[in-house]
């Protein structure tokens, strides 16, 4: 059984030309590196480690998410009652790391 992944990205600035762009976290997981899609600028080494860190935790993060609504499915076939629960991820938008 393959990982949900959840919907979440990073957003950046390209610090050589200021292009914006964002990437998923499931890619950031899957790869050795970012670029620039624009200049081909290369994130520092240390600070895409970093991302994949936290990429990697917010996917298995979400893995008892993903059971409890399973749970919650089943319940609701056999028309019982089940919680609602969900999971909303927010950064304060000055949240902005300079490199």
């Amino acid at each position: 059984m393959s990982k949900a992944i959840p919907i979440a990205k990073f957003n950046f600035e390209c610090l050589s030309c200021n292009e914006l762009f964002n990437v998923h976290i499931g890619y950031v997981v899957k790869r050795e590196k970012i670029n620039c899609p624009n200049c081909q600028q290369e994130l520092p080494k240390d600070v895409f480690y970093n991302l994949q860190k936290i990429s990697e935790s917010f996917i298995n993060m979400s893995e008892p998410i993903t059971k409890i609504a399973n749970k919650s499915q089943e319940k609701e076939k056999l028309k019982e009652k089940s919680w609602s629960i969900g999971v909303e991820t927010i950064l304060p938008e000055k949240f902005k790391y300079k490199i």
